[in-house]
């Protein structure tokens, strides 16, 4: 079968079966093609699918994902293959985290973390229910649908009713077409959308829980756009995915439908937070997500300070993602992180920031790991200006002895030493 003859659908299992692997030190590398969108761009939710996919090859079969949190670094070309860099953090009884970096010719454009669990482990399970009386698929409109008449006038429309690879259904109102004034003057970004894949597949579990998040990535957005009163059609318009989270705790079937129970709670400084939750027809609940879009533009001597402070423990992770693009003159920026990570967790402190004019810009990134703890550290700077100023600098470590030594001499014990080393690093 040739490409031109493959469904959408197939077209995306294609993509995300990947090339050959090949490996060196605890690294391994694969290649991959995109798909097509409209804006030439590599599609954010297919890039997320693939690193996904990427990071399984490389864990026992046994274990399936159960998290995945993403930083979109920059845009890709839909035109160049992807390379994707999966790095092999920790092999635990019952975890592996792996972390995978996407890049093309002009460096990265995606930064992932994927936790893998051993399938069907005990312990405490409880949900919250699918909300009741909702209309079912059946008796709903697809995108597809609503999207031929406009074929021909736009390129996403003629994508969503062409191109996609799966059949989104809205219990909302759609804001495809036009912002949703009602929604905006309750000042609710509210929506609920039924989805599943358009045709049918025999894939792995890990294909499924791929092709969840890739379709889910196509929908995350609308509850930020619904509450401010625009939509995908505004004249003018301009977004992008800064970061992806997502948790699956049961098997997913894409063939089947699955309803996603949508909000956003806030947004602010141009950048807004989307939620989902995701359950099956008859509803179990299989799956919840996050996505931010996360941005700041600093004009003529615009200050920006962000200073965060982070400890975790047991099996959390916590990722940070900063974007700032010094655009005026004399404009300037700090960034500083200091975190502390115990246990198993993990943690990604991402930064990017972008010199545009005459200004000053510094990140700061200084990490104490204990136990099993695992901590990274991707900061971008990028001069567009002679005149731009940009620092980055990091230091992550375990908390030296001497300092350890030098408390319990003054009759400290070790536990209430490394508890006073944390609370002044993290004063």
């Amino acid at each position: 079968m040739t490409q031109t003859d493959m469904t959408p659908l197939q077209r995306l299992a294609k993509v995300l079966q990947l090339g050959t692997p090949s490996n060196y030190r605890n690294h391994t590398y694969i290649n991959s093609e995109s798909l097509y969108f409209p804006t030439g761009r590599v599609y954010g939710g297919q890039v997320i699918a693939q690193s996904l996919m990427a990071a399984s090859r490389t864990v026992a079969p046994s274990r399936l994902p159960n998290s995945i949190h993403g930083y979109f670094i920059s845009a890709g070309d839909i035109r160049q293959d992807l390379l994707f860099d999966v790095e092999n953090l920790r092999d635990g009884r019952s975890f592996s985290a792996r972390r995978v970096n996407v890049t093309q010719a002009q460096g990265s454009i995606l930064t992932a973390i994927a936790s893998f669990q051993e399938h069907d482990q005990e312990g405490i399970e409880f949900a919250d229910p699918m909300p009741e009386n909702i209309p079912g698929p059946d008796s709903l409109t697809s995108a597809k649908q609503l999207m031929e008449p406009y074929a021909e006038q736009s390129p996403f429309a003629k994508y969503y009713a062409e191109k996609s690879p799966f059949d989104i259904r809205h219990v909302t109102r759609t804001i495809m077409l036009g912002a949703d004034k009602k929604s905006a003057s309750e000042d609710s970004g509210k929506q609920m959308v039924w989805m599943k894949a358009d045709g049918k597949v025999d894939v792995p579990q890990v294909m499924h829980r791929a092709m969840l998040a890739m379709g889910c990535d196509q929908i995350m957005l609308e509850p930020i756009l619904r509450r401010a009163g625009l939509s995908i059609a505004t004249p003018g318009i301009s977004y992008a995915s800064i970061d992806h989270s997502m948790w699956w705790y049961r098997d997913i079937d894409i063939n089947q439908w699955h309803l996603y129970v949508q909000d956003t709670p806030t947004a602010a400084h141009g950048r807004g937070l989307g939620q989902a939750k995701v359950y099956t027809q008859d509803g179990e609940l299989v799956a919840c997500m996050a996505h931010r879009d996360t941005q700041a533009h600093l004009s003529d001597g615009a200050t920006l300070i962000i200073k965060e402070k982070i400890m975790t423990h047991g099996h959390q992770h916590a990722e940070t993602n900063f974007s700032v693009d010094l655009d005026g003159y004399d404009s300037s920026t700090n960034v500083i992180s200091r975190s502390v990570a115990k246990d198993h967790s993990s943690q990604m402190f991402n930064s990017n920031i972008r010199g545009n004019n005459k200004c000053a810009g510094h990140s700061e990134c200084d990490a104490i790991i204990m136990d099993e703890g695992i901590v990274g550290a991707r900061p971008e700077i990028t001069a567009n200006s002679v005149e731009a100023s940009l620092i980055h600098e990091a230091a992550i470590g375990k908390i030296a002895g001497e300092q350890l030594n030098k408390l319990m001499t003054l009759g400290l014990t070790e536990k209430e030493a490394e508890e006073q080393i944390i609370s002044g690093f993290l004063k």
